[in-house]
């Protein structure tokens, strides 16, 4: 299960750091994060993931329309029809 560590999260040092969740104990240690350290676990963190296109200008739904220029090229890629 994907992993992201963030440490001091905001701040100008702050650290974002991937890993999973076999290998999270390890990535702390290395990187000594005992405070401050947010972890958001789980699948929607895969980076090989699609992507919503909730908030694509070529989506519409019934608060908004598409951008109509927009909409064809998605639809043109097989991507406006999910």
């Amino acid at each position: 299960t994907p992993v992201v560590v963030a440490h001091r999260a905001t701040w100008p040092d702050e650290l974002l750091l991937r890993c999973t969740v076999a290998t999270l104990e390890e990535t702390v240690r290395e990187h000594r994060l005992w405070k401050h350290t947010l972890f958001l676990v789980g699948p929607a963190l895969d980076a090989t993931g699609t992507r919503s296109h909730l908030y694509h200008p070529g989506h519409f739904h019934g608060h908004r329309r598409a951008d109509p220029a927009v909409r064809a090229a998605l639809r043109a890629r097989g991507a406006g029809d999910d």
